[in-house]
């Protein structure tokens, strides 16, 4: 953990403290900053579940934890497992790309008090951090409601690039439709793949489309 983190928390023993683990640095950012801005939550970020472990030993207890199904260390629900028993009645939650109702199905199983997509609005997902911290479960709409629409889940440029992505177009393709610089491109690559939390252009694709989204 971070100097500043490790003051922030020191300095605000009111606030709720919530562990986020995510491989995907523009998810962990976003949370940090995101619960940094409210009153009552603040977050400590870390990458894989075995330094969401050790921050929780030496740093500990969290009032909640946020966990990405697919990062190092999960192995499925054994993570999530281990995370829970450090503290069986704390609220961990799974966030994920993918909540798909099999996956769904196997977390809450294994306790998690919750899963959150990572197409979750920002203020959305602050209300259901405190939810959970009050005790509450969440589970994603599209459980109920099926799978959203891809203008649900991107934007205009993001669609169709993503689009241009599953015809095997390269970025600097892409970057000359759009008349953009390939930088521009490879920036909105990286935040489709975090909303599908994914690492890559071919994951990314191939997530979409098991989502029917392209």
């Amino acid at each position: 953990m971070k100097t500043s983190e490790a003051h922030s928390l020191a300095a605000a023993p009111k606030r709720a403290r919530v562990l986020v683990a995510d491989d995907h640095d523009m998810v962990t950012e976003m949370i940090a900053m995101l619960l940094g801005s409210t009153p009552d939550l603040i977050a400590v970020i870390c990458s894989t579940l075995d330094a969401a472990i050790e921050l929780d030993e030496r740093h500990g207890p969290f009032d909640v934890v946020i966990l990405d199904y697919n990062m190092p260390g999960m192995n499925g629900i054994t993570g999530l497992e281990r995370m829970k028993a450090r503290q069986p009645s704390r609220p961990v939650a799974i966030i994920t790309g993918t909540p798909t109702p099999q996956l769904i199905a196997q977390v809450t199983a294994a306790g998690a008090a919750g899963v959150i997509p990572k197409t979750i609005s920002m203020k959305k997902l602050v209300d259901v951090i405190r939810d959970l911290r009050a005790g509450g479960n969440f589970l994603p709409e599209q459980v109920e409601t099926g799978p959203p629409d891809a203008e649900q889940v991107f934007t205009p440029r993001e669609a169709e690039i993503l689009k241009l992505l599953g015809e095997g177009k390269a970025n600097h393709l892409i970057a000359a439709i759009f008349e953009v610089e390939e930088d521009a491109i490879k920036a909105a690559i990286g935040t489709i793949c975090a909303k599908l939390g994914v690492a890559n252009r071919v994951q990314a694709v191939r997530a979409a489309r098991d989502r029917g989204l392209v």
